[in-house]
């Protein structure tokens, strides 16, 4: 899971080191910092409020389609990810039959952000923006500006007046203020002064180094 959170305090794990959150791996019941290496142990036990109800990670479309179906039985639902845009021409087939279809929803990953133009679309919802936000990368917080300014661009393009609605554990959180009033300079000001107090780039150059072998042993001698 790209992160945990702690649902009752907003809580989320971040190496001490490089503050960027921890990603949970199941299969050694550790949080990791994938910029450092660091590892820490897994948590039941929120460290701040003491709270149990902790959340990994994110919710998918599918899931998303599924309860939309049971909400607006009537209407009908598209789905727009990776495993729905495999075959050819898949994503013009979806988008021209959403397009065709009064009323429909569209439910897709970051692809369906950028670059399609819809005259009639007059509301954008934004699930666990969160999700984005906290994802275990520096330039997070200018990915999740990037992404929330372009899919709310998607809604009301012609006449029709747009409304966007986001979802956060985190409603006071700068990115997501800075975003509702489009406010690229103001954001950009205090990004860069958080990435020239962090060392990060463009104040900084990050070079991953990847060794790979069918033998492990021989990779950690070459390694050291």
């Amino acid at each position: 899971s790209s992160f945990l959170m702690c649902r009752d305090c907003g809580y989320i794990p971040k190496c001490d080191s490089c503050d960027v959150s921890l990603t949970y791996h199941k299969a050694d019941d550790q949080l990791k910092c994938h910029y450092c290496g660091k590892r820490f142990r897994a948590i039941n036990t929120c460290p701040v409020c003491g709270g149990h109800d902790l959340k990994y990670g994110g919710v998918g479309t599918q899931q998303v389609v599924e309860e939309l179906q049971k909400i607006f039985p009537s209407v009908p639902v598209f789905r727009m990810d990776n495993d729905t845009t495999q075959t050819k021409n898949a994503h013009g087939k979806i988008l021209k039959e959403f397009g065709e279809t009064k009323p429909s929803i569209l439910v897709g990953t970051q692809m369906v952000a950028k670059g399609h133009d819809f005259p009639k679309v007059s509301l954008v919802g934004i699930l666990d923006a969160d999700l984005s936000l906290f994802f275990s990368d520096f330039r997070a917080n200018e990915k999740t500006f990037q992404l929330i300014t372009q899919v709310a661009g998607r809604a009301g393009r012609s006449e029709t007046e747009g409304k966007v609605v986001l979802q956060t554990y985190f409603p006071n959180n700068y990115v997501y203020k800075l975003c509702a009033n489009y406010d690229y300079n103001r954001f950009f000001d205090k990004e860069i002064n958080l990435r020239e107090t962090t060392n990060f780039p463009p104040f900084s150059k990050i070079v991953r180094l990847l060794f790979s072998s069918s033998d492990e042993e021989a990779v950690r001698r070459k390694t050291h």
